[in-house]
Protein backbone atom coordinates (compact mmCIF):
# COMPACT_ATOMS: atom_id res chain seq x y z
CA UNK A 1 0.00 0.00 0.00
CA UNK A 2 1.45 3.36 -1.09
CA UNK A 3 1.52 5.91 1.71
CA UNK A 4 3.50 9.08 1.01
CA UNK A 5 5.11 11.32 3.61
CA UNK A 6 5.78 15.01 3.14
CA UNK A 7 7.92 16.74 5.75
CA UNK A 8 7.47 20.38 6.81
CA UNK A 9 9.56 22.57 9.09
CA UNK A 10 7.22 24.31 11.53
CA UNK A 11 8.30 27.30 13.63
CA UNK A 12 7.05 28.66 16.93
CA UNK A 13 8.48 31.13 19.44
CA UNK A 14 8.58 30.35 23.15
CA UNK A 15 9.37 32.52 26.15
CA UNK A 16 12.14 30.94 28.19
CA UNK A 17 11.89 33.24 31.19
CA UNK A 18 14.17 35.72 32.92
CA UNK A 19 17.47 35.51 34.76
CA UNK A 20 19.25 38.15 36.84
CA UNK A 21 22.94 38.62 37.46
CA UNK A 22 25.33 41.18 38.91
CA UNK A 23 28.05 43.06 37.05
CA UNK A 24 30.86 44.87 38.83
CA UNK A 25 33.18 47.33 37.14
CA UNK A 26 35.21 50.46 37.83
CA UNK A 27 35.15 53.89 36.22
CA UNK A 28 38.38 55.87 36.28
CA UNK A 29 38.33 59.67 36.23
CA UNK A 30 41.03 61.76 34.57
CA UNK A 31 40.20 64.67 36.85
CA UNK A 32 39.21 64.36 40.48
CA UNK A 33 35.64 63.52 41.48
CA UNK A 34 34.27 65.50 44.41
CA UNK A 35 30.54 64.68 44.15
CA UNK A 36 28.55 62.20 42.07
CA UNK A 37 25.41 63.79 40.61
CA UNK A 38 23.91 60.98 38.53
CA UNK A 39 24.67 57.47 37.33
CA UNK A 40 22.78 55.81 34.49
CA UNK A 41 23.33 52.58 32.62
CA UNK A 42 22.06 50.73 29.58
CA UNK A 43 22.87 47.21 28.45
CA UNK A 44 22.88 45.57 25.06
CA UNK A 45 23.31 41.94 24.10
CA UNK A 46 25.73 41.55 21.19
CA UNK A 47 26.40 37.84 20.86
CA UNK A 48 24.70 34.60 21.88
CA UNK A 49 26.17 31.11 21.67
CA UNK A 50 23.65 28.36 22.30
CA UNK A 51 24.67 24.94 23.62
CA UNK A 52 22.54 22.12 25.01
CA UNK A 53 20.82 23.47 28.09
CA UNK A 54 22.49 26.88 28.15
CA UNK A 55 23.27 30.04 26.21
CA UNK A 56 26.45 32.07 26.66
CA UNK A 57 25.52 35.74 26.49
CA UNK A 58 27.93 38.61 25.85
CA UNK A 59 27.28 42.30 25.44
CA UNK A 60 28.10 45.89 26.31
CA UNK A 61 27.19 47.91 29.39
CA UNK A 62 27.28 51.68 28.92
CA UNK A 63 27.73 53.61 32.17
CA UNK A 64 27.31 57.39 32.27
CA UNK A 65 28.18 59.51 35.28
CA UNK A 66 27.61 63.21 35.82
CA UNK A 67 29.79 64.59 38.62
CA UNK A 68 31.46 67.65 40.10
CA UNK A 69 35.23 67.86 39.84
CA UNK A 70 37.51 69.59 42.30
CA UNK A 71 36.88 72.93 40.55
CA UNK A 72 33.12 72.52 41.12
CA UNK A 73 32.51 72.04 37.41
CA UNK A 74 29.85 69.65 36.14
CA UNK A 75 31.56 66.95 34.11
CA UNK A 76 30.57 63.66 32.46
CA UNK A 77 32.33 60.34 32.17
CA UNK A 78 31.28 57.43 29.98
CA UNK A 79 32.54 53.89 30.29
CA UNK A 80 31.68 51.10 27.85
CA UNK A 81 32.45 47.73 29.40
CA UNK A 82 31.86 44.12 28.43
CA UNK A 83 29.55 41.81 30.33
CA UNK A 84 28.92 38.09 30.05
CA UNK A 85 26.66 35.55 31.67
CA UNK A 86 25.03 32.18 31.05
CA UNK A 87 21.30 31.71 30.57
CA UNK A 88 20.22 28.22 31.62
CA UNK A 89 17.21 26.41 30.15
CA UNK A 90 16.81 22.66 29.75
CA UNK A 91 14.92 23.05 26.46
CA UNK A 92 17.82 24.80 24.69
CA UNK A 93 19.56 22.87 21.93
CA UNK A 94 22.96 23.59 20.44
CA UNK A 95 22.75 25.98 17.50
CA UNK A 96 19.16 27.00 18.23
CA UNK A 97 18.05 30.53 17.32
CA UNK A 98 17.54 32.49 20.53
CA UNK A 99 16.74 36.16 21.23
CA UNK A 100 17.93 37.59 24.53
CA UNK A 101 17.35 41.15 25.74
CA UNK A 102 19.18 42.84 28.62
CA UNK A 103 17.62 45.33 31.02
CA UNK A 104 19.45 47.26 33.73
CA UNK A 105 17.41 47.01 36.92
CA UNK A 106 19.81 49.04 39.05
CA UNK A 107 23.23 50.67 38.89
CA UNK A 108 24.81 51.94 42.08
CA UNK A 109 28.13 53.44 43.06
CA UNK A 110 29.49 51.00 45.62
CA UNK A 111 32.57 53.00 46.53
CA UNK A 112 33.93 56.36 45.37
CA UNK A 113 37.36 57.96 45.54
CA UNK A 114 38.60 61.11 43.85
CA UNK A 115 39.90 59.10 40.86
CA UNK A 116 37.84 55.93 40.77
CA UNK A 117 34.29 54.70 41.25
CA UNK A 118 33.22 51.08 41.65
CA UNK A 119 29.80 50.40 40.08
CA UNK A 120 27.60 47.43 40.87
CA UNK A 121 24.83 46.84 38.30
CA UNK A 122 21.93 44.42 38.51
CA UNK A 123 20.99 43.15 35.04
CA UNK A 124 18.11 41.00 33.87
CA UNK A 125 18.10 38.79 30.77
CA UNK A 126 14.82 37.94 29.03
CA UNK A 127 15.09 35.03 26.61
CA UNK A 128 12.93 33.80 23.74
CA UNK A 129 13.68 30.69 21.70
CA UNK A 130 12.69 29.90 18.14
CA UNK A 131 11.68 26.26 17.99
CA UNK A 132 11.65 24.51 14.62
CA UNK A 133 10.06 21.09 14.43
CA UNK A 134 9.91 18.68 11.50
CA UNK A 135 6.35 17.44 10.97
CA UNK A 136 5.38 14.59 8.61
CA UNK A 137 2.00 14.69 6.89
CA UNK A 138 0.60 11.72 4.97
CA UNK A 139 -1.24 11.16 1.71
CA UNK A 140 -2.22 8.07 -0.25
CA UNK A 141 -3.62 7.28 -3.69
CA UNK A 142 -4.07 3.57 -2.93
CA UNK A 143 -7.62 2.37 -3.69
CA UNK A 144 -7.60 0.19 -0.58
CA UNK A 145 -6.81 3.20 1.65
CA UNK A 146 -9.55 5.60 2.71
CA UNK A 147 -8.30 9.04 3.71
CA UNK A 148 -10.08 11.96 5.30
CA UNK A 149 -8.24 15.18 4.51
CA UNK A 150 -8.09 18.52 6.30
CA UNK A 151 -5.94 21.66 6.29
CA UNK A 152 -3.40 22.18 9.06
CA UNK A 153 -1.69 25.54 9.70
CA UNK A 154 2.09 25.74 9.74
CA UNK A 155 4.40 28.69 10.28
CA UNK A 156 7.64 28.43 8.34
CA UNK A 157 10.82 30.44 8.73
CA UNK A 158 11.73 31.61 5.23
CA UNK A 159 14.58 34.04 5.89
CA UNK A 160 16.72 35.51 8.63
CA UNK A 161 19.68 37.82 8.53
CA UNK A 162 21.37 41.06 9.57
CA UNK A 163 21.69 44.42 7.91
CA UNK A 164 23.97 47.26 9.00
CA UNK A 165 23.23 50.88 8.14
CA UNK A 166 24.62 54.22 9.24
CA UNK A 167 22.43 57.20 10.06
CA UNK A 168 23.78 60.74 10.31
CA UNK A 169 22.22 63.44 12.44
CA UNK A 170 23.00 67.14 12.86
CA UNK A 171 22.21 68.96 16.10
CA UNK A 172 22.52 72.75 16.22
CA UNK A 173 22.88 74.49 19.58
CA UNK A 174 21.27 77.92 19.51
CA UNK A 175 21.73 78.86 23.18
CA UNK A 176 24.87 80.43 24.54
CA UNK A 177 27.47 77.66 24.58
CA UNK A 178 30.58 77.39 26.73
CA UNK A 179 31.33 73.68 27.11
CA UNK A 180 29.88 70.34 26.04
CA UNK A 181 29.11 67.97 28.93
CA UNK A 182 27.60 64.87 27.34
CA UNK A 183 25.78 63.47 24.30
CA UNK A 184 23.16 60.72 24.36
CA UNK A 185 22.10 58.79 21.24
CA UNK A 186 19.09 56.51 20.81
CA UNK A 187 17.43 54.54 18.00
CA UNK A 188 13.80 53.49 18.08
CA UNK A 189 11.78 51.45 15.55
CA UNK A 190 8.15 52.55 15.18
CA UNK A 191 6.96 50.23 12.43
CA UNK A 192 8.04 47.48 10.05
CA UNK A 193 6.43 45.44 7.30
CA UNK A 194 7.17 43.08 4.43
CA UNK A 195 6.79 43.75 0.73
CA UNK A 196 7.61 41.84 -2.44
CA UNK A 197 11.24 40.81 -1.94
CA UNK A 198 11.95 43.49 0.66
CA UNK A 199 11.28 44.52 4.23
CA UNK A 200 10.67 48.10 5.31
CA UNK A 201 11.71 49.52 8.68
CA UNK A 202 10.86 53.02 9.91
CA UNK A 203 11.66 54.83 13.12
CA UNK A 204 13.73 57.63 14.53
CA UNK A 205 17.22 58.41 15.77
CA UNK A 206 17.59 60.84 18.65
CA UNK A 207 20.56 62.87 19.83
CA UNK A 208 20.46 64.89 23.04
CA UNK A 209 23.28 67.19 24.13
CA UNK A 210 23.88 68.57 27.61
CA UNK A 211 26.12 71.64 27.76
CA UNK A 212 27.22 74.48 30.01
CA UNK A 213 25.71 77.86 29.20
CA UNK A 214 27.18 79.76 32.15
CA UNK A 215 30.29 78.42 33.83
CA UNK A 216 30.07 80.88 36.71
CA UNK A 217 26.61 79.74 37.86
CA UNK A 218 26.87 76.17 36.58
CA UNK A 219 23.77 76.65 34.47
CA UNK A 220 23.22 73.89 31.92
CA UNK A 221 21.31 73.77 28.67
CA UNK A 222 20.09 70.93 26.54
CA UNK A 223 19.25 70.48 22.89
CA UNK A 224 17.62 67.57 21.11
CA UNK A 225 17.49 66.55 17.46
CA UNK A 226 15.21 63.83 16.08
CA UNK A 227 15.51 62.41 12.58
CA UNK A 228 13.01 60.02 11.10
CA UNK A 229 14.36 57.20 8.96
CA UNK A 230 12.91 54.59 6.64
CA UNK A 231 15.09 51.75 5.46
CA UNK A 232 14.31 49.07 2.88
CA UNK A 233 16.24 45.80 3.00
CA UNK A 234 16.22 43.38 0.08
CA UNK A 235 15.08 39.89 1.08
CA UNK A 236 14.30 37.39 -1.69
CA UNK A 237 11.24 35.14 -1.90
CA UNK A 238 9.02 37.05 0.51
CA UNK A 239 5.63 38.72 -0.02
CA UNK A 240 3.49 41.32 1.77
CA UNK A 241 1.58 38.45 3.42
CA UNK A 242 4.68 37.29 5.33
CA UNK A 243 5.23 37.97 9.02
CA UNK A 244 8.27 39.86 10.23
CA UNK A 245 10.11 40.31 13.50
CA UNK A 246 12.97 42.75 13.72
CA UNK A 247 15.31 44.05 16.39
CA UNK A 248 17.22 47.28 15.88
CA UNK A 249 20.14 48.24 18.05
CA UNK A 250 22.62 51.07 18.08
CA UNK A 251 26.15 49.67 17.97
CA UNK A 252 27.43 51.40 21.07
CA UNK A 253 31.12 50.99 20.28
CA UNK A 254 30.72 52.58 16.85
CA UNK A 255 28.94 55.85 17.72
CA UNK A 256 30.85 59.06 17.08
CA UNK A 257 29.88 62.64 18.00
CA UNK A 258 31.88 65.53 16.55
CA UNK A 259 31.59 69.07 17.87
CA UNK A 260 32.27 72.11 15.66
CA UNK A 261 32.19 75.70 16.89
CA UNK A 262 32.76 78.21 14.14
CA UNK A 263 31.94 81.89 14.59
CA UNK A 264 29.54 81.11 17.41
CA UNK A 265 27.68 78.45 15.43
CA UNK A 266 27.81 75.26 17.48
CA UNK A 267 26.91 71.99 15.87
CA UNK A 268 27.16 68.32 16.84
CA UNK A 269 27.44 65.78 14.05
CA UNK A 270 26.49 62.25 15.10
CA UNK A 271 27.33 59.11 13.16
CA UNK A 272 25.07 56.29 14.36
CA UNK A 273 25.71 52.70 13.18
CA UNK A 274 22.54 50.59 13.46
CA UNK A 275 22.19 46.83 13.18
CA UNK A 276 18.89 45.31 12.08
CA UNK A 277 18.40 41.65 12.96
CA UNK A 278 15.36 40.23 11.17
CA UNK A 279 13.39 37.03 10.63
CA UNK A 280 10.66 36.49 8.07
CA UNK A 281 7.93 33.85 8.39
CA UNK A 282 5.19 32.57 6.14
CA UNK A 283 1.94 31.05 7.37
CA UNK A 284 0.66 28.20 5.20
CA UNK A 285 -2.23 25.77 5.23
CA UNK A 286 -0.99 22.28 4.44
CA UNK A 287 -3.34 19.50 3.29
CA UNK A 288 -2.91 16.46 5.51
CA UNK A 289 -4.66 13.24 6.50
CA UNK A 290 -6.97 13.74 9.46
CA UNK A 291 -7.94 10.06 9.61
CA UNK A 292 -7.30 6.96 7.52
CA UNK A 293 -8.04 3.24 7.36
CA UNK A 294 -7.82 0.32 4.94
CA UNK A 295 -10.77 -1.66 3.55
CA UNK A 296 -8.53 -4.75 3.22
CA UNK A 297 -6.09 -4.73 6.16
CA UNK A 298 -5.84 -3.78 9.78
CA UNK A 299 -4.34 -0.33 10.34
CA UNK A 300 -2.95 1.62 13.27
CA UNK A 301 -2.35 5.34 12.89
CA UNK A 302 0.35 7.28 14.74
CA UNK A 303 -0.52 10.83 15.76
CA UNK A 304 2.04 13.50 16.68
CA UNK A 305 1.50 16.97 18.08
CA UNK A 306 3.38 20.12 17.12
CA UNK A 307 3.36 23.80 18.04
CA UNK A 308 2.74 26.28 15.27
CA UNK A 309 3.50 29.92 16.00
CA UNK A 310 1.60 32.96 14.92
CA UNK A 311 2.82 36.53 14.56
CA UNK A 312 0.74 39.69 14.66
CA UNK A 313 1.39 43.16 13.32
CA UNK A 314 3.32 45.27 15.86
CA UNK A 315 1.35 47.94 17.68
CA UNK A 316 2.86 51.39 18.23
CA UNK A 317 1.44 53.93 20.62
CA UNK A 318 2.44 56.95 22.70
CA UNK A 319 1.42 57.87 26.21
CA UNK A 320 2.17 60.34 29.00
CA UNK A 321 3.59 59.44 32.40
CA UNK A 322 3.57 61.65 35.46
CA UNK A 323 4.88 61.50 39.00
CA UNK A 324 5.98 63.55 41.96
CA UNK A 325 8.50 63.56 44.78
CA UNK A 326 8.73 65.53 47.98
CA UNK A 327 12.33 66.26 48.86
CA UNK A 328 13.52 64.82 52.15
CA UNK A 329 14.17 67.43 54.85
CA UNK A 330 17.77 66.27 55.11
CA UNK A 331 18.45 67.46 51.57
CA UNK A 332 19.08 71.11 50.65
CA UNK A 333 16.09 72.86 49.12
CA UNK A 334 15.89 73.39 45.36
CA UNK A 335 16.27 77.00 44.29
CA UNK A 336 17.11 76.40 40.63
CA UNK A 337 17.00 73.28 38.47
CA UNK A 338 20.20 73.14 36.45
CA UNK A 339 19.54 70.00 34.42
CA UNK A 340 17.50 66.82 34.15
CA UNK A 341 19.46 63.71 33.21
CA UNK A 342 18.39 61.60 30.27
CA UNK A 343 15.64 59.41 31.77
CA UNK A 344 15.62 55.65 31.36
CA UNK A 345 12.88 53.08 31.79
CA UNK A 346 12.90 49.79 33.65
CA UNK A 347 9.99 47.68 32.34
CA UNK A 348 8.45 45.38 34.98
CA UNK A 349 5.33 43.81 33.44
CA UNK A 350 3.13 43.66 30.34
CA UNK A 351 -0.27 42.02 29.84
CA UNK A 352 -3.61 42.18 28.02
CA UNK A 353 -6.87 42.81 29.89
CA UNK A 354 -10.35 43.83 28.72
CA UNK A 355 -9.23 44.82 25.22
CA UNK A 356 -6.17 46.82 26.30
CA UNK A 357 -2.44 46.21 26.42
CA UNK A 358 -0.89 47.39 29.68
CA UNK A 359 2.80 48.20 30.17
CA UNK A 360 4.17 48.71 33.66
CA UNK A 361 7.57 49.95 34.73
CA UNK A 362 9.64 52.55 36.54
CA UNK A 363 10.97 55.78 35.03
CA UNK A 364 14.28 56.93 36.50
CA UNK A 365 15.60 60.46 36.28
CA UNK A 366 18.16 62.57 38.16
CA UNK A 367 17.42 66.23 38.89
CA UNK A 368 20.54 68.39 39.25
CA UNK A 369 19.87 71.61 41.11
CA UNK A 370 21.39 74.61 42.87
CA UNK A 371 20.85 75.66 46.46
CA UNK A 372 21.27 79.43 46.82
CA UNK A 373 22.02 79.39 50.53
CA UNK A 374 25.36 77.63 50.24
CA UNK A 375 25.78 77.82 46.45
CA UNK A 376 26.15 74.04 46.28
CA UNK A 377 25.16 71.88 43.35
CA UNK A 378 23.19 68.80 44.38
CA UNK A 379 21.08 66.08 42.79
CA UNK A 380 18.16 63.86 43.65
CA UNK A 381 16.91 60.72 41.94
CA UNK A 382 13.24 60.36 41.06
CA UNK A 383 11.78 56.87 40.56
CA UNK A 384 8.35 57.13 38.97
CA UNK A 385 6.19 53.97 38.75
CA UNK A 386 4.02 54.08 35.65
CA UNK A 387 1.26 52.18 33.88
CA UNK A 388 0.46 53.02 30.27
CA UNK A 389 -2.09 51.33 28.04
CA UNK A 390 -3.61 51.28 24.60
CA UNK A 391 -6.46 49.44 22.91
CA UNK A 392 -5.78 46.11 21.21
CA UNK A 393 -7.84 43.54 19.34
CA UNK A 394 -5.78 40.68 20.73
CA UNK A 395 -7.03 38.46 23.53
CA UNK A 396 -5.60 35.65 25.64
CA UNK A 397 -2.02 35.50 26.86
CA UNK A 398 0.33 35.98 23.91
CA UNK A 399 4.08 36.33 24.30
CA UNK A 400 4.82 40.06 24.46
CA UNK A 401 8.08 41.82 23.59
CA UNK A 402 8.15 45.55 24.34
CA UNK A 403 10.50 48.25 23.05
CA UNK A 404 10.15 51.65 24.79
CA UNK A 405 11.67 55.09 24.51
CA UNK A 406 11.15 58.05 26.84
CA UNK A 407 11.23 61.60 25.48
CA UNK A 408 10.35 65.19 26.38
CA UNK A 409 10.99 64.72 30.09
CA UNK A 410 10.33 67.79 32.19
CA UNK A 411 10.62 68.49 35.92
CA UNK A 412 9.26 71.53 37.73
CA UNK A 413 9.72 72.44 41.36
CA UNK A 414 7.29 74.11 43.77
CA UNK A 415 8.06 75.51 47.22
CA UNK A 416 11.65 74.32 46.88
CA UNK A 417 10.80 70.72 47.82
CA UNK A 418 7.96 69.46 45.64
CA UNK A 419 9.10 67.97 42.33
CA UNK A 420 6.69 67.16 39.49
CA UNK A 421 7.76 65.00 36.56
CA UNK A 422 6.11 64.34 33.21
CA UNK A 423 7.35 62.73 30.01
CA UNK A 424 6.22 61.02 26.83
CA UNK A 425 6.73 57.30 26.32
CA UNK A 426 6.80 55.68 22.89
CA UNK A 427 6.15 51.95 22.80
CA UNK A 428 6.37 49.30 20.09
CA UNK A 429 4.69 46.09 21.24
CA UNK A 430 5.28 42.81 19.42
CA UNK A 431 2.92 39.88 19.96
CA UNK A 432 3.41 36.20 19.19
CA UNK A 433 1.38 33.16 20.14
CA UNK A 434 1.58 29.41 19.73
CA UNK A 435 -1.12 26.80 19.23
CA UNK A 436 -0.78 23.05 19.53
CA UNK A 437 -1.98 20.97 16.60
CA UNK A 438 -2.00 17.24 15.95
CA UNK A 439 -1.61 15.32 12.69
CA UNK A 440 -1.28 11.70 11.63
CA UNK A 441 2.40 11.17 10.91
CA UNK A 442 2.44 7.42 10.24
CA UNK A 443 0.17 4.47 9.50
CA UNK A 444 1.12 0.90 10.37
CA UNK A 445 -0.38 -1.75 8.04
CA UNK A 446 -1.28 -5.07 9.66
CA UNK A 447 -2.81 -8.39 8.67
CA UNK A 448 -5.53 -8.88 6.09
CA UNK A 449 -9.09 -8.52 7.30
CA UNK A 450 -11.18 -11.70 7.37
CA UNK A 451 -13.42 -12.26 4.32
CA UNK A 452 -17.01 -11.03 4.53
CA UNK A 453 -19.68 -13.69 5.10
CA UNK A 454 -22.73 -11.75 3.84
CA UNK A 455 -23.75 -10.00 0.65
CA UNK A 456 -25.92 -7.32 2.24
CA UNK A 457 -25.83 -5.57 5.59
CA UNK A 458 -28.41 -3.26 7.14
CA UNK A 459 -27.00 -0.62 9.49
CA UNK A 460 -29.24 1.13 12.00
CA UNK A 461 -27.57 4.57 12.10
CA UNK A 462 -28.41 7.24 14.63
CA UNK A 463 -28.80 10.97 14.05
CA UNK A 464 -25.40 12.67 14.41
CA UNK A 465 -23.45 9.66 13.10
CA UNK A 466 -21.13 10.52 10.21
CA UNK A 467 -20.68 8.37 7.13
CA UNK A 468 -16.94 8.40 7.81
CA UNK A 469 -17.40 6.94 11.30
CA UNK A 470 -19.74 4.24 9.99
CA UNK A 471 -17.38 3.41 7.10
CA UNK A 472 -14.34 3.16 9.37
CA UNK A 473 -16.18 0.85 11.76
CA UNK A 474 -17.20 -1.45 8.89
CA UNK A 475 -13.97 -1.07 6.89
CA UNK A 476 -16.01 0.09 3.90
CA UNK A 477 -15.18 2.90 1.49
CA UNK A 478 -17.43 5.89 2.33
CA UNK A 479 -18.18 6.36 -1.39
CA UNK A 480 -19.74 2.90 -1.48
CA UNK A 481 -22.23 3.81 1.25
CA UNK A 482 -23.00 7.19 -0.35
CA UNK A 483 -23.57 5.67 -3.80
CA UNK A 484 -25.84 2.91 -2.47
CA UNK A 485 -27.80 5.32 -0.24
CA UNK A 486 -28.13 8.43 -2.39
CA UNK A 487 -30.38 10.35 0.01
CA UNK A 488 -27.98 10.13 2.95
CA UNK A 489 -26.06 13.13 4.35
CA UNK A 490 -22.41 13.23 5.44
CA UNK A 491 -23.69 13.63 8.98
CA UNK A 492 -27.10 12.09 9.56
CA UNK A 493 -29.80 14.57 10.47
CA UNK A 494 -32.14 11.80 11.68
CA UNK A 495 -32.09 8.07 12.42
CA UNK A 496 -31.77 6.03 9.22
CA UNK A 497 -31.36 2.46 8.04
CA UNK A 498 -28.49 2.12 5.62
CA UNK A 499 -28.22 -0.81 3.20
CA UNK A 500 -24.74 -1.90 2.13
CA UNK A 501 -24.25 -4.44 -0.67
CA UNK A 502 -20.97 -6.35 -0.82
CA UNK A 503 -19.42 -8.12 -3.77
CA UNK A 504 -18.26 -11.37 -2.28
CA UNK A 505 -15.16 -12.98 -3.72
Amino acid sequence: MAIEKNSYRVASKKKLGKEQFTNETSINFEDSLSKLLSLTAEAQVENIEVLDGEASVGGKLLLKALYLNSNNQIMARESLVDFSNKFLAESLKAGQKVDIYATVLEAKADSISDSNMRVVSQLELSAFALEEQSVDVLSSADEEMCCKYTETPVLRLVSDGNENITESLELSIKDHFERLVSVDNKVFVKNYETGTNYISVSGEVVTKALFVTDAETGKLGEATAINNFKQEIEVSDITPECFLEIDARLKLDGVSNTLTNEEGKVQISSILPINFKYRVYREESVPCVEDMFSVARQTEVVTSSYDSGRFFSPEYFESKIEGSLTLDESKPRIDKILAVSTPFLTPTNSYIKDGEIFLEGIANVYVIYLNDEDGAINSVQMEIPYVISDKTDLTGEPTIVVHQLIEDADVIVKKGRELYFDAKVKALVVFTSSAQNAVITDCKIGEELPPRDCAIEIIFAKAGNSIWEISKKLNVNPQLIMSQNPDVEDVLESDKNLAIYYQLS
